[in-house]
C-alpha cells in the first residue's frame, strides 16, 4: 500500500530554500521527508548549515538513509534524517538544540489529514511565539489556519501531482514582525506626508 501521497520535485526546490535569509546560518527541517530528496538536496546543493528529515514510516526513512550514506562524508555531517512522528516530537526543543538564528520548516502536508494539520499548526505557533529571537520560516502545500497572522507569501510549487501548487509561506520571530512593522510604518508616514 503506497503511503505517499506526492512529493515536490526538483525544479521546485530552489524555490523553497529562496525563503530563507542566510542558508549557511539555518538549518532546514522536512517533516515528512519520505525519501528525503529535498532534504539532501539542501544540505548537498542548497548549502544550509544542517538538514533535517523527520519520518514517521520506517521503509521511506531506510530509503533516506540508504540516500544519505551515498553522500560525500561532509554532506553526511550536515545531513541527518529521523524515524519518528512529528506529533511525538517536541518542535520548540528541537528548535533550541540546533541553536540557529532561522529554521526552515518544509510541510508537504497535504495528505496529513485535518487533525493533524490542526496539531501541527498549533504546535508550530506556540513554537514561534515561544521563541520570538528565531526567525522559524514555514512552507506548507497546505494552508496551517492558526497561522493566517504569520501568512507571508504563496508560493507555485512543481509537485508530482501537478504543477504550480500554491504553498503558503509563513514567517515568525520578532524580527521578522519589527520589519514588517517598520514597513507598515514607514508607508503610513509617506501616505500622510502626500
Amino acid at each position: 500500500m503506497a503511503r505517499t501521497y506526492g512529493e515536490i520535485v526538483q525544479p521546485s526546490f530552489e524555490d523553497v530554500f529562496a525563503q530563507t535569509l542566510d542558508r549557511k546560518a539555518t538549518v532546514f527541517v522536512d517533516i515528512g521527508s519520505g525519501k528525503g530528496l529535498i532534504t539532501a538536496a539542501a544540505a548537498l546543493e542548497g548549502g544550509y548549515a544542517k538538514a533535517v528529515g523527520i519520518e514517521k514510516y520506517r521503509d521511506k526513512y531506510d530509503d533516506s538513509m540508504q540516500l544519505r550514506s551515498s553522500m560525500p562524508e561532509e554532506i553526511q555531517q550536515r545531513l541527518d534524517f529521523t524515524l519518528s512522528d512529528i506529533a511525538d516530537l517536541d518542535l520548540r526543543d528541537l528548535i533550541q538544540t540546533w541553536a540557529r538564528p532561522e529554521v526552515l520548516l518544509f510541510c508537504n502536508n497535504l495528505a496529513f489529514g485535518h487533525g493533524m494539520n490542526g496539531r501541527l499548526g498549533r504546535s508550530i505557533r506556540e513554537t514561534m511565539d515561544s521563541l520570538p529571537d528565531v526567525r522559524i520560516v514555514v512552507v506548507a502545500t497546505t494552508p496551517f489556519e492558526g497561522l493566517t497572522d504569520r501568512l507571508d507569501s504563496l508560493i507555485p510549487l512543481d509537485m508530482t501531482w501537478g504543477p504550480k501548487h500554491e504553498a503558503s509561506v509563513y514567517v515568525g520571530g520578532d524580527a521578522h514582525h519589527d520589519h514588517r512593522q517598520r514597513e507598515r510604518v514607514g508607508s503610513i508616514a509617506v501616505g500622510e506626508a502626500c
